[in-house]
């Protein structure tokens, strides 16, 4: 876990608070937690477009133990993003002679990714955090895009919504969704796709294709006045 990514290394409390959740989640599994610390964004620099050289670099500090970094994907084959951090066409080329960095999971959605970890690991779920918003006390804002999207997974999925969630969502929550160009609104298609198929209510159903719809003329919108 970075400090100084998500977490301003100015929030000292915060982070300590999400790493005692992590270790959580990873002591059923053995799993030790690592903990690094960074400056990397007070470079400067766009994250969003430099985020997986951040990661890859800390990643890097731990080359004399292990030979293999993983960096998990920001979306499917379908969904890719350009220009963007990480992507399965050039993490890889972040990788030294001593130490492989993967781009991992591309070929499944955010929804098969919480139906696994709710499968293989359902107790995880209640320290599961998406949020860069949340408050000391509860990690999920519950309002951002990130979480929306994930609240809205776990009706999909049939999954009970957890308390490190600070509150359910509305037919307006999913509305207010924005989503920036074709490849982003991808995700909500697929997400749509499922989701009529999970008998969810009806007028979630219907705010998430107005929601698509509505982004589709944003999108349309702006590329028209581009020319």
């Amino acid at each position: 876990m970075i400090h100084g990514f998500d977490i301003p290394r100015s929030e000292q409390s915060r982070f300590n608070r999400v790493s005692e959740d992590a270790k959580k989640m990873l002591s059923n599994l053995e799993i030790e937690l690592i903990t690094i610390a960074t400056n990397f964004r007070a470079l400067g620099q766009n994250f969003l477009h430099f985020h997986g050289a951040g990661l890859a670099s800390c990643l890097m500090f731990l080359s004399k133990t292990y030979e293999i970094g993983l960096i998990p994907s920001s979306g499917t084959y379908h969904e890719l993003k350009t220009p963007w951090g990480s992507n399965p066409t050039t993490d890889h080329l972040l990788s030294s002679e001593n130490f492989q960095i993967i781009h991992d999971g591309t070929a499944f959605t955010r929804t098969e990714k919480l139906k696994q970890i709710a499968s293989f690991y359902p107790e995880s779920l209640e320290h599961l955090r998406v949020c860069w918003d949340g408050a000391l006390e509860i990690p999920n804002c519950g309002h951002c895009k990130k979480c929306v999207k994930i609240i809205l997974n776990f009706h999909i999925l049939k999954i009970e919504l957890q308390k490190n969630f600070k509150q359910d969502i509305t037919i307006w929550d999913i509305l207010k969704i924005k989503e920036p160009n074709e490849d982003s609104l991808n995700e909500l298609q697929s997400m749509l796709k499922v989701a009529r198929t999970a008998n969810i209510p009806i007028t979630w159903l219907i705010a998430l294709e107005s929601c698509i719809i509505l982004n589709q003329i944003s999108i349309s919108t702006k590329k028209i006045l581009k020319e």
